[in-house]
């Protein structure tokens, strides 16, 4: 089988590769919605960490006015992609096709009954609420221009608030997968049913 894009490695000798450590395997499997989530999230924390780091230290970095763009993409796709994970495993059905994160949020703290009171959830609840009011449709931080081809209204960002908000969401959605879903046999059934066609 060949290898996507192998031919452009530029480590290479005598035609074949040095090191193969660096060829992702992309699969359906049971776990490999697990990639996606986990590979935004981290994807985000590399991101923001490496610029926060140069930024820290006065080097030349890419301006902070550029650097929003791939650290918010990344956190929201993660959350976004975790709570549908959740949804599924919890139902044994696909969510809605929607980007709409308030309402997949809702509908995950409703099935799962988490109590909406508490302080932390409280918190998480007004950041999603900030996140769909200035992204319903998760083309904000993607295109200069709105869908009717009008320019984007301005916006300030706090970066460290924005990334404490999508940090504190993750941690939240961690906490549900372990809390409801830790030796839970739908976990399994839900997951096998889908690759089964089912």
């Amino acid at each position: 089988m060949s290898v996507l894009f192998q031919k452009l490695n530029p480590d290479k000798k005598n035609g074949n590769l040095i090191n193969d450590d660096l060829i992702a395997m992309l699969e359906t499997n049971i776990n490999s919605d697990s990639w996606y989530y986990h590979g935004y999230y981290e994807g985000a924390e590399i991101i923001f960490e490496n610029w926060y780091s140069k930024f820290n230290k006065q080097d030349d970095n890419i301006g902070i006015d550029a650097v929003i763009y791939p650290v918010y993409y990344c956190y929201r796709q993660a959350i976004e992609v975790y709570i549908k994970k959740i949804l599924r495993t919890q139902s044994g059905k696909n969510p809605k096709a929607i980007h709409g994160i308030k309402e997949l949020f809702e509908e995950m703290l409703t099935n799962l009954n988490i109590d909406k009171q508490r302080s932390d959830v409280v918190e998480i609840i007004e950041f999603v609420n900030l996140i769909d009011k200035e992204d319903e449709r998760f083309t904000r931080f993607r295109y200069d221009i709105k869908l009717d081809g009008t320019p984007q209204n301005e916006l300030e960002v706090d970066l460290l608030g924005m990334v404490n908000g999508f940090r504190m969401t993750y941690a939240l959605l961690e906490e549900i997968w372990k809390d409801k879903f830790k030796n839970d046999e739908n976990f399994i059934n839900n997951h096998y049913d889908r690759f089964n066609g089912t």
